[in-house]
């Protein structure tokens, strides 16, 4: 237990210093101690935890996109008449590879970028939406937007696949631009001042393990 040593001024209490007290123990005069809890408890856990997820997805989204890149270059071809519908094989002892239209390299660049323009865009209404709904409610809010950026993606295949990726990849940019901005805030709120420093840094680690989580198994299974 520690308690927070206070001073008033101009109707304001400002915590000059943390001590160890007992419980209740109040100096007189313009100073007091106001004892605070200075420990994890289960539902500070859940409730980082259950913050940092955004994390791990801002840091899934980075990296996903690198491993399938030639199949999604395949789709795109397709999708816009450059490519044969059946791709060109070629052994696995050939150094021939298959030339990339043009086209191709300026949707799949754009689907790469876009994702950065999102979050660039998002980023500046962090403080807006963390004062308008809350920090907790602002997290559940941008959600929705993860979930429309993977059903864009999901359904890619049902209609021009470059578009789709395009448009789910900029949503995703956006709520990860938000996210990033919103879930520090809240846990530096909500963590005690002896976790502070220690809590705030799994931000950072939740995003790098979302990027290792990304890489870890390539992606050209998918057709």
């Amino acid at each position: 237990m520690f308690c927070c040593s206070v001073i008033s001024t101009g109707g304001t209490a400002w915590c000059i210093e943390l001590v160890p007290c007992p419980l209740g123990q109040l100096i007189t005069g313009t100073f007091s101690h106001l004892c605070v809890l200075q420990q994890l408890t289960g539902t500070l856990t859940l409730a980082v935890f259950s913050a940092v997820l955004g994390s791990l997805q801002f840091g899934y989204s980075l990296g996903v996109i690198n491993a399938p890149q030639k199949v999604i270059e395949q789709h795109y071809g397709r999708s816009l008449g450059v490519l044969p519908e059946e791709p060109l094989l070629l052994s696995e002892n050939s150094t021939e590879t298959q030339e990339v239209h043009p086209s191709v390299v300026m949707y799949w660049s754009l689907s790469v970028s876009i994702f950065s323009i999102g979050g660039m865009v998002s980023s500046f209404l962090v403080g807006f939406i963390g004062d308008l709904r809350g920090r907790v409610k602002g997290m559940l809010m941008v959600n929705v937007l993860a979930v429309i950026a993977g059903l864009l993606m999901v359904m890619a295949k049902m209609w021009k696949p470059h578009v789709m990726v395009i448009a789910g990849r900029c949503v995703m940019g956006f709520y990860c631009g938000l996210s990033s901005g919103l879930v520090p805030m809240y846990i530096g709120e909500i963590a005690p001042m002896a976790y502070r420093g220690a809590l705030g840094t799994l931000h950072q680690l939740a995003t790098v393990t979302g990027i290792l989580l990304s890489q870890v198994k390539p992606h050209t299974h998918v057709q």
